[in-house]
């Protein structure tokens, strides 16, 4: 499904978002966000240079920082040429906002957008920003679990994780990176108006479908899936586990839960070309 700006704004309005603009920057705010009384926007950008600010991600096309509660996430687009390009494309916070309303509405979690903004181009340099409310390291714990607790978590894992695929993947979601880095565990009780105990987080790449995902894709998420949760699993275990066996076992469980079958040939080819691409492999 093809979403324009018009769609978004759209979208945005419904959801109560309000419209902001700054001397570089333009987009939406949560009303969570814009309708407290200390709000600038200008502020809340800067705040990502700020010494306290934790840097989570810092490369040539995106800086991701952790400040105030706030998760900053900075798009770097450099060069006439790309600015030309993606002068065409949808930014990717105003994707990464649709996306969080699709899930909203099938009831998956994911953290609130809180900023959405597209830059203007200055000097061949424009930045879009997507905020977005802070994670507690403590939810974001799934691959560490599969490092520390080895083959005993990844069952646990599997059999939590697979639900939030398949219901996903019937509401037309395809995430397009779904790994256990981009997966986060709800503390107690589940956040009003989800159905899962699993949120997901890194919506860059969402494609959201009026029909439920093809066969392909499907299989081809649940092997980026597998094939991270064999990856976090510390070398001794890897041995004693092999891929194949975790790739098996998210089928059976995503199979359980989605209702549909899954080609064992389209899952063994992309997880083996997922694993020949992937550094962390231990040949």
């Amino acid at each position: 499904m093809h979403f324009t700006e018009s769609d978004i704004r759209r979208n945005a309005s419904a959801a109560g978002y309000l419209p902001v603009a700054a001397e570089d920057v333009r987009g939406f705010a949560a009303p969570s966000l814009a309708g407290t009384p200390v709000f600038s926007l200008p502020d809340v950008l800067r705040s990502a240079d700020a010494p306290e600010a934790r840097i989570c991600k810092d490369r040539p096309k995106v800086r991701a920082v952790c400040v105030g509660g706030l998760f900053l996430k900075q798009y770097r687009i450099r060069g006439w040429w790309k600015l030309f390009r993606y002068r065409f494309r949808l930014p990717r916070p105003l994707r990464g906002l649709q996306a969080a309303f699709a899930l909203k509405a099938a009831r998956i979690a994911t953290p609130e957008v809180l900023l959405a903004l597209r830059g203007q181009a200055h000097d061949g340099v424009r930045n879009d920003w997507l905020v977005t409310a802070a994670l507690p390291e403590s939810t974001l714990f799934a691959d560490r679990a599969a490092r520390e607790k080895g083959a005993a978590a990844v069952d646990a894992l599997i059999g939590e994780i697979t639900p939030v695929v398949a219901v996903m993947h019937a509401a037309g979601i395809e995430h397009g990176d779904l790994n256990l880095r981009n997966l986060y565990r709800i503390p107690g009780a589940m956040a009003p108006g989800t159905l899962l105990h699993w949120g997901v987080i890194d919506l860059d790449g969402v494609r959201i479908g009026s029909e439920p995902v093809a066969g392909s894709r499907r299989c081809r998420e649940t092997a980026r899936l597998a094939t991270s949760i064999w990856l976090a699993l510390p070398p001794e275990e890897q041995q004693k586990t092999s891929w194949e066996e975790v790739l098996e076992r998210c089928a059976v469980h995503y199979e359980d839960h989605a209702g549909v079958s899954l080609s064992r040939r389209r899952l063994r080819r992309f997880a083996k070309r997922l694993l020949t691409h992937d550094p962390r492999r231990e040949e």
